[in-house]
């Protein structure tokens, strides 16, 4: 028997003519959609019924000729002979991927068979209709063990704009099955709208954070998608001013900071430009006005600033910024660091920076300048807040060229960093027996 006679034997006839019937249905409840009449549930496509018979169409397909690529054969010669077969089965494949039955896996590995043999366009432009015709918990949590085939017959048969309504945990845990989705499209002469369209979708996503650098199939997806720059213009803008204004946020740990830090530093035109202006902008609108009756620094409390772990997450913070900023924008990184500190525009700072000549802690002695003489100065506003933090993170040696110029300068810094070596040019001896018996308890 050839391979042709078997092809059109009673069983194939059958399949035929149910996969011909299956996309009457599935073009009627496109024109109904289209003139929105009767495309909800009163329509059949919506009904058990219909699904029954789009999963016994697939089922009967897979019994009859084993795997995809040959089961798309077959369609194509059944398609001659009944018109509408071939678009009638993948229609019924896409709709039995969103039933809720033991089947799923396996047709959604089938999906992906398709697209691989065939072309993803096939599934985007014809399995989708029947996708769309049936919502389903369960594709969006599918089982742990077969997570990236059906993310990615999900993705396939919706298209790029179902990734917007999937959440960001589903992302994180299907970049492999999201390559593989970027990279079929991609491929597929036929299928250019549809990739601009992901790429579209997923540069909006990346302000979201869903695709960190630091996943090495995430940076294989961005390189995909993006090129060479591995983070958009637009993602940048949004973390550098996030950064600004979470600089005091204490939810924001320290890790997720310099991971933004990470993301910004994989666009070196972004840096060069943009990255101080955006930074000291959102640090500005996360504290309001200074006119606002409420003090712009009101997180920082008395309380607070009692608390070393407050401090520790700033100064982290502030030492990992200084850093970046200092690497990427060496020029510029601490004008826009003393413009944010003492709450000044960008060119006052550049005017304080050139009073100092060429201090590179001109911004530490600028803030201990403002430290009274007196030894039991209280540090209610957030200049102190900002001077300990940059005290906390900095070397002996930074210390000592900050702190020499008088005692009330040593006595606040030892206060803040615990480090001995601050006292040792103490002029005030007496202060300095004071301050020893008193850390011993005496």
């Amino acid at each position: 028997m050839t391979a042709r006679t078997f092809h059109c034997s009673p069983q194939a006839r059958e399949l035929g003519e149910a996969c011909a019937s299956i996309n009457e249905v599935v073009s009627q409840y496109r024109q109904a959609f289209q003139l929105r009449k009767n495309h909800d549930k009163n329509h059949l496509l919506q009904g058990q019924a219909f699904a029954d018979r789009c999963l016994a169409a697939v089922l009967e397909a897979a019994n009859l000729f084993g795997d995809e690529q040959s089961i798309c054969s077959v369609m194509a010669d059944l398609n001659t002979a009944f018109p509408g077969a071939g678009s009638g089965y993948l229609a019924a494949l896409g709709l039995s991927c969103g039933l809720d039955h033991v089947q799923q896996p396996r047709i959604l590995e089938r999906v992906t068979e398709v697209a691989r043999s065939m072309g993803s366009s096939l599934i985007a432009s014809q399995a989708r209709e029947g996708y769309h015709s049936k919502y389903c918990a369960s594709r969006q949590f599918p089982t742990e063990a077969t997570w990236s085939d059906q993310t990615l017959g999900y993705l396939l048969l919706n298209g790029p704009e179902c990734l917007l309504y999937n959440s960001k945990l589903n992302h994180q845990q299907n970049f492999v099955g999201m390559l593989d989705f970027y990279s079929l499209i991609s491929a597929d002469a036929d299928n250019h709208q549809e990739f601009s369209k992901a790429v579209a979708t997923f540069e909006a996503l990346l302000k979201n954070g869903n695709f960190p650098v630091v996943d090495a199939h995430c940076r294989a997806l961005r390189q995909l998608v993006m090129g060479s720059v591995l983070t958009s213009i637009v993602e940048c803008n949004e973390i550098a001013q996030n950064l600004g204004g979470n600089l005091e946020n204490r939810s924001v740990s320290v890790g997720a900071f310099n991971q933004d830090l990470l993301t910004l530093s994989l666009n070196p035109d972004y840096l060069a430009v943009a990255v101080g202006p955006d930074i000291l902008q959102g640090y500005r609108e996360s504290h309001g006005f200074a006119g606002d009756d409420l003090p712009p620094f009101e997180v920082f409390t008395h309380r607070d600033q009692k608390d070393p772990k407050v401090l520790k997450g700033l100064s982290d913070k502030l030492a990992a910024l200084a850093d970046f900023l200092g690497k990427h924008i060496p020029q510029q990184g601490d004008l826009f660091l003393g413009a944010m500190i003492l709450d000044i525009p960008v060119g006052e700072a550049l005017r304080l920076k050139q009073a100092h000549g060429s201090d590179e802690m001109w911004l530490h002695r600028k803030l201990m300048g403002l430290v009274d003489k007196r030894i039991d100065y209280k540090d209610m506003d957030k200049a102190m807040v900002y001077l300990k933090a940059l005290l906390m993170a900095a070397t002996t040696e930074q210390l000592l060229q900050v702190c020499n110029h008088h005692d009330a300068a040593r006595v606040f810094a030892y206060q803040v960093t615990g480090n001995y070596a601050i006292l040792n040019n103490m002029e005030n001896e007496h202060l300095l027996a004071n301050i020893l018996q008193s850390d011993i308890g005496l």
